[in-house]
């Protein structure tokens, strides 16, 4: 099962920086982005993407540069963003395929339709005789419009991914 490690093992042959593929989600006051790029497909054994995750807020900052995301799990989060945007109602969550690795979280914050986005990113590494974690939580509003827009970036994550493949 494709996890961290083995996209960490392919890291000398990532695509260049002009050939992945990259969407952003910004926060309603413009201070606090997250960007996902698409390093990478397994469309056979487990069907997923790599992607890389770069946070920069106001409260913290952070980034993994090989998190695995199930295809299933990001199509089913897509559908709820969907429905989210629609009904303002219910939350959309999507995790990484290694648990605790990537959260995010899309959920209403009051009845007047205000959205967040609420991330959580965790790793381990190395020091001295033994892996130390590391991580990074935080939440921000996002533009009310927003979430057509982040699916759409996500779809298109996805079908530069399988194009890739072909």
């Amino acid at each position: 099962m494709p996890g961290s490690e083995a996209c960490e093992s392919r890291r000398n042959n990532w695509p260049a920086r002009e050939e992945q593929t990259a969407m952003q989600i910004e926060s309603e006051d413009r201070q606090s982005v997250l960007l996902l790029q698409s390093i990478q497909a397994e469309l056979s054994a487990f069907p997923s993407i790599c992607v890389s995750v770069d946070l920069r807020s106001k409260h913290v900052s952070g980034s993994d540069s090989g998190i695995w995301i199930e295809l299933e799990k990001l199509e089913s989060f897509i559908k709820a963003l969907t429905s989210l945007d629609h009904a303002r109602k219910g939350e959309a969550l999507l995790e990484s395929m290694s648990p605790g690795e990537l959260w995010l979280r899309v959920y209403p914050v009051d009845s007047r339709g205000h959205i967040a986005l609420e991330i959580k990113i965790n790793g381990k590494h190395f020091v001295g005789h033994r892996y130390m974690d590391h991580g990074c939580h935080t939440a921000f509003l996002l533009e009310p419009t927003a979430l057509p827009h982040v699916c759409e970036g996500l779809r298109i994550l996805i079908n530069q991914q399988r194009e890739k493949a072909v």
